[in-house]
Parts: structure tokens; sequence; C-alpha cells
């Protein structure tokens, strides 16, 4: 198995059978889909428990953070790259597929993707959508495309761990953290 897809899930309802089903139905199958538990209150660990996939490994844990929960996830992963989705994202269905044939046939460590904002207070930088939709990549450069969102993010997993995962002491700036490090290292690319 060469594919890991990691969510961390705290209080994640009524988002989460869009999130799951949005990954089960890739056109990619050979995966496992492992969801944390982040100590939710709501109904998210009874619609988990509900799940019947054998892709799906599922953890439990008191409440340490999306930082915390996400390193855990990556820990328990079994795939040489892994996929972070986020409880309230989805993904297109052909998204596993073109980031793992780009991280195939390229020298990239990571890859991001652009995303369509369907709900939501935040504004994300608006980025020049100039690449066309067979799959071409462009170098990433944080200084000049900004904080990528991270539930678009494929890396290899022995990269993940070298720079030492996410660091919970710079949340919520976390995944700007990461992304400096990556780059400083790393070759990342966004599709």
């Amino acid at each position: 198995m060469i594919v890991t897809v990691v969510i961390s899930v705290y209080n994640g309802m009524p988002y989460l059978p869009n999130t799951i089903e949005s990954i089960l139905n890739q056109t990619y199958k050979d995966f496992e889909l492992i969801i944390v538990n982040d100590g939710s209150s709501d109904d998210s660990e009874e619609y988990l428990k509900s799940l019947n996939d054998d892709r799906i490994v599922y953890f439990s844990n008191k409440n340490q953070g999306l930082c915390n929960s996400i390193n855990y996830a990556f820990s328990k992963a079994k795939g040489k790259y892994v996929f972070r989705n986020d409880q309230d994202d989805v993904s297109y269905l052909n998204r596993i597929e073109r980031q793992v044939d780009i991280m195939e046939q390229s020298d990239f460590d990571c890859v991001f993707s652009f995303i369509d904002k369907i709900s939501g207070k935040k504004v994300w930088k608006n980025l020049d959508k100039t690449l066309d939709n067979v799959g071409t990549v462009k170098l990433f450069n944080p200084w000049n495309d900004g904080c990528m969102l991270n539930s678009t993010m494929v890396i290899k997993k022995d990269v993940f761990f070298d720079l030492g995962g996410y660091r919970a002491a710079y949340y919520p700036s976390d995944d700007w953290d990461l992304e400096l490090r990556l780059t400083q290292k790393y070759k990342v690319g966004i599709i």
C-alpha cells in the first residue's frame, strides 16, 4: 500500500458524511483511511463507528488538539504518501489518483492543490490559476503563493517525519510553519 489518508475529527458533524464520502468514493481505491476522533463531544464518534469499510482505521483519543492529532495519525500511517483531509473539506473524486500520479512521476516531495471555496468566513488568497487541467505542477513558493491549505497536501511520510511534523507551539500557524520548513529542504509543488 502506498497511500494513507488522514482525517482528524473534533466535533465534525454535520460535515463528516460529505467529507468521508468524498474520500471513500475516490477513483483511486487502494488506500487506508485513518480517522482520529480527537475527543469529540457531538455525534461524530457514533457516526464514525457506524462506517463499514475495510479501508478505515479508526482511533478515538482524548482531545489533544489538531497538531497532535494529525501527528498521531501520521505515526499510524502505512502508506509511502500521506494525504491530509480536514473534517469539513470535500475532495474531488480524482484527487488521490492525480496527486499519486504526480508524486510517482516527478521528484516532488510534497504537492498541494488549489481549492474551490464552498462556504465559510475565512478568505483565502486567490492564487493565479494559470495551470491547465491535466496535472501540470508549478513549484510552490510560500513567500509568493501564501499559505496553501494543508488539507490539499500529499507528502512523503518520511519527509513529514524528517521535518518533525506539525509543531503545536506554532498553532494556529502550524501549517505555515510546516510549509516554510518544507520549502527550505524539499521540493514542493502546486497543481
